[in-house]
């Protein structure tokens, strides 16, 4: 009967083990826009299918769709542009923000010698109407008399390309994209503008979603989650080749020439920054955002739960 008793206590035993351990097995389902976030992860993509022991798959799909990940909460990870990502926090705060992954890579380009003050005057060509691109670039211009037309990127880019466009407003990686079919383009990053008003390093654009209750039991998953996007935008900024390789070989869309996706690295402004360090510039970003289309925020600053770790 003893004997009896201890081989159940083993198979008990066994039995809770295996349970514990398809716990730590859960799928973790990460969803990107395509562009420069996905460029940011590529080394993920490309090689960590597992962390501690969970799954972890990667969804790259058009920008327009991100936001109906997080109605349908089909994804514990989601990166977003921080615009979106704050809107949606507004109505429900399912998902809190962990880290900006990519800032500002927006460029005005000319083929003549371009400065600010150059600008008086002339007509602009650019993408994004009522979005980032243009309250980034109304920011910039400030009360210099210019018009804008607004049309859609590849417009922008094609009408450059074909003459009919002196100035427009681009951003990487389609501006090195240009640079191999026009010589000698001229441009002003606004980035630095940007930098020279408000006297920030620069604006978040994209960033990290988490879902809060999955953030909330999951920690040490999220911390090498986190730590992992680090390493990748390190090294996609330390080896712009083998990050191009890695694309290339993943058949990520949309498709671009290897020598654009090298040289629009630098340009494209990919790094990683925690929910911490990114707080002061979200808000001085979205201060300016309140004050032209508040909308894009979901009409107010968010509180301090929008933040990891908070």
């Amino acid at each position: 009967m003893k004997k009896l008793y201890i081989i159940l206590c083993f198979v008990i035993s066994i039995l809770v083990l295996s349970s514990c351990g398809n716990e730590d097995n859960e799928t973790v389902k990460v969803i990107m826009p395509e562009g420069a976030p996905t460029v940011g992860l590529v080394k993920m993509i490309y090689e960590d299918d597992e962390i501690l022991n969970n799954k972890v798959e990667y969804d790259v799909t058009k920008g327009n769709l991100i936001s109906a990940a997080f109605t349908s909460k089909s994804h514990q990870i989601i990166v977003a542009p921080i615009n979106v990502g704050a809107k949606l926090y507004s109505v429900n705060p399912e998902y809190v923000f962990a880290g900006t992954l990519t800032f500002g890579n927006l460029y005005l380009v000319s083929k003549e010698d371009l400065t600010l003050e150059s600008l008086e005057g002339q007509t602009i060509y650019a993408f994004g109407q009522g979005s980032i691109p243009e309250i980034v670039l109304r920011k910039v211009l400030g009360d210099i008399n210019v018009t804008v037309n607004f049309l859609d990127a590849d417009d922008v880019s094609n009408g450059f390309i074909s003459g009919n466009y002196a100035i427009v407003l681009l951003a990487e990686p389609a501006l090195s994209k240009i640079k191999l079919n026009v010589n000698n383009v001229k441009t002003i990053d606004l980035q630095e503008k940007y930098c020279e008003i408000t006297k920030k390093a620069t604006y978040p654009q994209a960033g990290i979603f988490i879902k809060k209750d999955f953030a909330e039991n999951n920690k040490e998953f999220v911390n090498a989650f986190l730590t992992k996007v680090e390493e990748s935008v390190n090294f996609v900024n330390e080896d712009k080749e083998s990050a191009s390789n890695y694309y290339e070989q993943l058949k990520l869309t949309p498709t671009y020439p290897k020598q654009v996706l090298i040289n629009s690295i630098p340009g494209t402004n990919i790094g990683f920054l925690d929910s911490k360090d990114s707080k002061e510039l979200i808000e001085t970003f979205f201060n300016i955002i309140l004050e032209a289309n508040g909308n894009l925020i979901g009409g107010k600053l968010p509180d301090d739960n929008f933040y990891l770790g908070n």
